[in-house]
């Protein structure tokens, strides 16, 4: 059984988070699972109270926070950090993501001439829908079953949002297929709903998060110019990432995704 893990960030005030991201890692549960989460608790058993969100959970915004500042968790930070990572790639684990410009997607919603089902769309909307898209494509080519997606609960707007996309999704794909081959079915790879769990409870959502965290901020450093510190741990896990090398949407939203 496949369960997948997403995270999400820049959903904040723009200035800051100009770019919104959708991750979300593949996890082959009867093969790893159980592996994977006594590795995972060891590292935050082993790491100092200051470097956990909460004094309890791994996560990617507070780690790099720590990693950016010249005070003495840094090397710790990096270290839990790199031991975070070396967890991806000793499992072997698929990680898939979307990524939208969010001053791009207001410039492209701002234009008259915009699809009237397009002007309800917000950047977790895009950058979910591409997340979806990528990891629905490839699936077929590690599984035959329908896998679980879990979502972190981070707030009570994009929860609706999230299962109202992945509904669009599977009514889009559905279109596609009649339009080339009539009456196939329209079956995607993800089961018919998003779950949602609490990132504070399930390691697996940590893993989401700090992979977010690591794709947002060498996306930050790639495209934006900033100085995220994210550069050389995202080189680590480059080769994990399925859709390593694919542009961001940095301008107009593609009118063609439709």
């Amino acid at each position: 059984m496949r369960v997948v893990y997403s995270d999400e960030s820049g959903v904040g005030n723009l200035a800051k988070e100009p770019i919104t991201v959708v991750a979300a890692i593949v996890i082959n549960m009867d093969r790893d699972w159980d592996s994977i989460e006594t590795d995972l608790r060891k590292i935050a058993e082993e790491a100092s109270s200051a470097l956990l969100d909460k004094n309890r959970s791994l996560k990617g915004r507070k780690l790099y926070s720590i990693i950016r500042k010249d005070i003495p968790e840094h090397e710790e930070a990096t270290h839990v950090l790199n031991r975070i990572l070396a967890v991806l790639l000793k499992y072997r684990i698929a990680i898939f993501y979307g990524a939208v410009d969010r001053h791009g997607l207001k410039n492209y919603l701002a234009d008259r001439s915009v699809p009237e089902e397009d002007r309800r769309l917000t950047s977790y909307d895009v950058a979910f829908d591409e997340c979806l898209a990528r990891l629905d494509s490839a699936a077929l080519t590690f599984t035959d079953e329908r896998i679980l997606w879990i979502a972190d609960r981070s707030d009570k707007v994009r929860e609706p949002a999230t299962r109202s996309s992945l509904t669009y999704y599977r009514f889009k794909q559905g279109l596609k297929i009649t339009r080339l081959l009539t009456n196939d079915d329209p079956r995607i790879s993800v089961a018919d709903t998003v779950y949602f769990g609490h990132s504070e409870e399930s390691v697996a959502l940590q893993l989401a998060d700090v992979s977010c965290s690591t794709i947002t901020n060498y996306l930050l450093e790639k495209h934006y110019g900033r100085d995220y510190c994210a550069t050389d741990f995202y080189e680590l896990i480059r080769r994990n990432v399925m859709n390593d090398g694919a542009p961001v949407i940095l301008q107009e939203l593609n009118r063609s995704r439709n």
